[in-house]
């Protein structure tokens, strides 16, 4: 298992699975990004979801973030929260430019995004244990 270099602060994690109320692993539905078209990111590429998300989660201080169901930004400010909780998802999907790294969750599942070690708040260091997802 292993990350994969998304931006000098963020790395993709995987695709993970989630449930719904009270069992959500990622407690927080931040924001909803409305203004971007799917059908044409789906062509060029998932990036500007991930940066729409990425900028509240900083934010947010949150050292993870997930997209999920397409649109919805999902973090915790708790860093000992499991977004593993229920396994690896199928559901995650990639655009259609095999040169972009960027993925987005579907239905119950989030795609995640670490904030690589160097750049975490000093106290949140140390929790980064968690297994990651071949991406």
């Amino acid at each position: 298992m292993h990350t994969c270099l998304i931006t000098t602060e963020w790395e993709a994690v995987g695709c993970f699975q989630d449930r719904d109320y009270p069992f959500r692993v990622l407690r927080h539905h931040f924001k909803d990004i409305s203004c971007l078209n799917k059908t044409e990111l789906k062509k060029t590429g998932f990036r500007p979801y991930f940066e729409e998300c990425a900028a509240d989660a900083k934010k947010h201080n949150y050292i993870s973030f997930g997209i999920q169901f397409t649109k919805e930004c999902w973090g915790d400010e708790d860093p000992t929260r499991v977004y593993n909780e229920y396994g690896f998802a199928t559901n995650c999907e990639k655009s259609d430019n095999k040169s972009d790294p960027f993925q987005i969750g579907g239905v119950y599942s989030n795609y995640i995004y670490n904030t690589k070690p160097g750049n975490m708040p000093f106290s949140f260091r140390g929790h980064m244990t968690i297994p990651t997802q071949n991406v």
